[in-house]
């Protein structure tokens, strides 16, 4: 049996939503730690938000692609 939420979801306003809390968390974070650092980032925070950076990317390609997704009703162990 799979769990209800995986049936007939809207999944393309899931994924910007995500992408809007992404970059939400990650402009919050700038303001509340990133702007701290010295004018020399150390290279693992300058690191850090370059991943944050390649996340945000991949949740917003998925969000999309999104109609290129199988058909419904899509299972998680099909």
């Amino acid at each position: 049996m799979n769990p209800p939420y995986l049936k007939n979801w809207y999944f393309e306003k899931i994924a910007l939503l995500y992408v809007g809390i992404a970059i939400t968390a990650l402009l919050m974070d700038y303001f509340n730690a990133y702007v701290y650092f010295n004018q020399q980032p150390q290279q693992w925070a300058v690191g850090l938000i370059a991943f944050r950076f390649v996340a945000i990317y991949c949740l917003f390609m998925n969000a999309l692609r999104a109609r290129e997704a199988p058909p419904m009703p899509r299972y998680m162990w099909s």
